[in-house]
């Protein structure tokens, strides 16, 4: 049940990155945890996307996403793309694949991105900065 609750906690905006043909893109999505449903939508370089699905209380989750705009690739629009993950506390990571073909996929990974993320991640460069001058 832990992990069911922090995720509950978590909806709002997250960012994302998987793996296609080699290439690594970046995404961002907007994401609702309710009672072990998923529901979320976002876009990338491919275009606009809806996701639904399900995550369980030992954090593995499975969600689907369709395109419902696909500026990259038109002929992508309506095809349904499988997630299958785990959430560790602090990101989902797991493999995606094309549901009509099982073998054309990649891995990928989601996190929250939360405020207090952030600006320890400004801080940090922030102190980069300084060291380097």
């Amino acid at each position: 049940m832990q992990f069911m609750k922090i995720l509950e906690e978590l909806s709002g905006p997250w960012r994302g990155m998987s793996t296609q043909d080699g290439v690594r893109i970046s995404e961002g999505i907007r994401f609702w945890f309710q009672a072990g449903v998923i529901s979320g939508e976002g876009s990338d370089r491919d275009g606009e996307f809806r996701m639904t699905g399900r995550y369980n209380s030992d954090g593995t989750i499975g969600m689907m996403r369709v395109y419902h705009v696909c500026t990259h690739t038109p002929e992508a629009t309506g095809i349904p793309y499988e997630y299958r993950g785990v959430w560790n506390g602090s990101f989902i990571e797991g493999r995606w694949f094309v549901v009509a073909h099982p073998n054309e996929g990649g891995p990928f990974e989601m996190w929250p991105e939360r405020e207090s993320d952030l600006q320890e991640l400004a801080i940090h460069f922030h102190q980069r900065e300084l060291i380097q001058a």
